[in-house]
């Protein structure tokens, strides 16, 4: 359990983040929570847990966590003609690629961070097709993997797991992961189309994270 303090709507609000592993005992952890004046509670639990909420609570957000432990990989078998090039800095044309590739992807753009993101790019036949940002300080998969529409299920995002494997390794950690904050609690066409893929590439530990609110 973790005192932590969220921006919530441009807003910061304090809150608990509760790792959960079994969800027997929500209500009576809840009601021992909220007699602590806590409003906000992120619950982290089995991706699978069915969850008994109580009449006074809701989900209002909900996000998925997976981890892939380096000694456990089962991943798909990556596309063998894509290229992944490695950019530890970057400039406006790898920019413009990246803003290219993420708009054809999810639909907007989200720039690398400088001492975060090690920026990896997928190319196929010297066209860049896809993009990932690997986070050198916690060997996570910022904002996911993207491939431009019209290549899709030719394992070009499988390719990027690979390469996120080798630099978590080369950088001493014992996994890579990769989160998925869903655009609405219960997940639109594009989160389980991403969910799927991730799914499929065997993620060693598959959690939930589930923000809890109370109820006017």
């Amino acid at each position: 359990m973790l005192r932590v303090e969220w921006l919530v709507r441009g807003r910061p609000r304090e809150g608990l983040l509760v790792a959960l592993r079994d969800p027997s005992q929500l209500t009576s952890l809840l009601e021992e929570l909220l007699l602590s004046h806590y409003e906000l509670i992120h619950l982290l639990v089995d991706e699978e847990a069915l969850l008994p909420l109580p009449p006074y609570c809701a989900v209002n957000a909900h996000s998925i966590l997976y981890f892939w432990h380096l000694d456990q990989l089962h991943l798909l078998e990556p596309n063998h003609q894509v290229d992944v090039e490695l950019h530890e800095e970057w400039n406006s044309t790898v920019e413009e690629q990246l803003r290219r590739v993420q708009k054809q992807s999810w639909g907007f753009y989200i720039p690398p961070r400088a001492g975060d993101h090690l920026v990896l790019l997928a190319k196929l036949n010297g066209e860049v097709v896809g993009s990932a940002y690997f986070n050198v300080n916690n060997a996570n998969l910022d904002y996911g993997v993207h491939v431009v529409r019209s290549h899709w299920r030719k394992r070009i995002g499988t390719r990027f797991f690979y390469e996120a494997a080798q630099q978590a390794k080369a950088r001493g950690f014992s996994c890579f992961s990769v989160v998925r904050v869903l655009r609405r609690v219960d997940g639109t066409s594009s989160d389980r189309r991403a969910l799927s893929f991730y799914r499929a590439n065997n993620p060693s530990v598959r959690l939930k994270v589930l923000r809890l609110v109370l109820k006017p």
